[in-house]
C-alpha cells in the first residue's frame, strides 16, 4: 500500500486519531478510548468491512510513529507494536503516579458501603477486570440536581461518584447496585468516538445494561420515585 501523507494535529484528541486511521485505513472505523484493560490497542473487522478499534487513553499522549504503526499493523493483522512497548515503558511511572492522584474517596456511608457493593458487582459482572475508583459524591443543596444525577463517571480521574441521597436505609440496594453498575460500565467500556461525537450510551452499552439482575425492578422505583 502506498504511504499516504496524512499528519495529526497536536496536541491530539480522539476524533484526530480516528479520522488518521480512516485515512491510512481506508475503512470506516469506529474509535472507543479504553482505560481499566490490560490491552492497550485491539480490533476487529466487522462484516460490513468496519474496523472497531480500541485504544488505551495513554496513547493520546503518543506521537506519530506510533499511530502509524497501529495502523500498519491493523492493515497486515499482526500484533507487534515494538515502538508502542517502548512508549508504555516509558511512561509506565506517570500511569501508576495517575492511579494515585484521584484524591480522597469515601466508600463508608451512613447506610451503606459503596467498596462492598463495587466489589461483590466488580467479581460478578465484569470478573474483577473494573479497576475504576469509586466514592460518595458531595451533598447539593438544588434539589433538580440531586434528583437528575444518580451517579456518574469521570473520564480523566477513573473515578465513580454515587450521588449520596442514596445513602439512606429506605433506599433499596439493588438500586444502589443498579446505579454502581451502570457507572462500572462506563468505566469498563470507555468512551467510543463515532463522526467526531462521543457516545457513551451505545447499543453494546444498553445490551450489557439489561444484563444486570435487577435491572426492570431499579429502572421501575427509579421512575416511580421520579428519577426518570
Amino acid at each position: 500500500m502506498k504511504a499516504l501523507a496524512v499528519t495529526l494535529p497536536l496536541p491530539y484528541r480522539p476524533e484526530d486519531i480516528r479520522h488518521y486511521l480512516e485515512i491510512v485505513t481506508g475503512k470506516t472505523v469506529y474509535l472507543t478510548l479504553i482505560e481499566d484493560s490490560p490491552s492497550i490497542v485491539s480490533w476487529r473487522e466487522t462484516p460490513e468491512g468496519d474496523f472497531r478499534i480500541r485504544l488505551h487513553r495513554i496513547l493520546l499522549g503518543a506521537d506519530e510513529a506510533i499511530f502509524s504503526e497501529v495502523a500498519e499493523g491493523i492493515n497486515k493483522d499482526r500484533n507487534r507494536f515494538p515502538l508502542m512497548r517502548e512508549f508504555i515503558r516509558r511512561n509506565r511511572t506517570e500511569l501508576l503516579q495517575s492511579d494515585q492522584s484521584r484524591g480522597k474517596v469515601s466508600t463508608k456511608g451512613r447506610a451503606y458501603e459503596l467498596d462492598k457493593i463495587y466489589a461483590d458487582i466488580n467479581r460478578q459482572y465484569f470478573a474483577n477486570g473494573v479497576t475504576a475508583g469509586i466514592t460518595w459524591g458531595r451533598n447539593s443543596r438544588k434539589r433538580g440536581i440531586r434528583q437528575r444525577t444518580l451517579g456518574c463517571y469521570d473520564e480523566r480521574t477513573r473515578v465513580i461518584r454515587i450521588n449520596p441521597c442514596l445513602d439512606r436505609k429506605n433506599i433499596p440496594l439493588y438500586v444502589i447496585e443498579s446505579v454502581v453498575y451502570h457507572e462500572m460500565l462506563h468505566a469498563f467500556l470507555g468512551i467510543q468516538i463515532v463522526e467526531g461525537r462521543r457516545r457513551m450510551h451505545t447499543p453494546q452499552f444498553r445490551r450489557m445494561e439489561r444484563g444486570f439482575s435487577d435491572y426492570e425492578k431499579a429502572r421501575k422505583w427509579e421512575e416511580d420515585h421520579g428519577y426518570r
